[in-house]
């Protein structure tokens, strides 16, 4: 009776290890498919305002209903708003809400991965600025980046009862990587037009596979 119990017990525990394994395959399997689909997308795109509107299109598929606003480098060396939506943000007071946005990317400018912050108070603390408008709010910051330097900041944010989870982030993380990426080549590619070279060299690095 002893032996049929644990084998009971041994067969249980191979269930659930078996559960777990197809559910980390299939997770695996989903962020390999957004990865691909979201590189294959943005990688048509050599004009910056369509590039950034694809991906901004991707994501609202992807993690439903959000604002997100996106700001890029400025000749001034400051960040201006490069594309906007708005899904249930403050209508009063844009050219405010967006100052403040503009502020927050600046200071988020600088880090590394997706910044999650939630409410007034984390915000603040986060970025050292007052949004009082986000006391009932999630955002995330999410610098692109191509090596050492920030070509855009995304700020996405909604009702923090909703927010972002772990899936969402790791997305958000991989579109930051991409779209840094994707944003360097534009650069490389309109220097070279812009100088009438066509450099081999360059153009092989062009076309490095970025959704491993």
């Amino acid at each position: 009776e002893g032996a049929r119990a644990e084998l009971a017990q041994r067969v249980g525990e191979l269930c659930e290890e078996m559960a777990a394994l197809t559910r980390d395959m299939s997770r695996a399997s989903a962020r390999t498919a957004a990865t691909s689909e979201l590189n294959a997308l943005i990688r048509q795109d050599l004009d910056v305002e369509a590039l950034m509107r694809t991906a901004l299109e991707f994501l609202l598929a992807r993690l439903g209903p959000l604002n997100a606003a996106v700001f890029l480098p400025a000749p001034s060396g400051d960040l201006s708003l490069g594309a906007y939506v708005n899904y249930d943000g403050p209508r009063d007071g844009a050219e405010g809400l967006l100052e403040g946005l503009a502020d927050a990317a600046s200071r988020a400018e600088h880090a590394i991965g997706p910044v999650v912050m939630h409410g007034q108070e984390e915000i603040e603390d986060r970025l050292g600025i007052d949004l009082p408008w986000t006391a009932q709010s999630s955002m995330v910051a999410l610098p692109c980046r191509e090596r050492d330097e920030c070509l855009a900041v995304v700020l996405l944010f909604r009702d923090r009862a909703v927010g972002f989870s772990e899936e969402h982030l790791w997305l958000l993380r991989r579109a930051g990587e991409l779209l840094g990426a994707q944003l360097a080549r534009v650069v490389r590619t309109h220097k070279r037009h812009k100088g009438g070279v066509a450099d081999a060299g360059q153009g092989q690095d062009d076309d490095l596979d970025l959704a491993a």
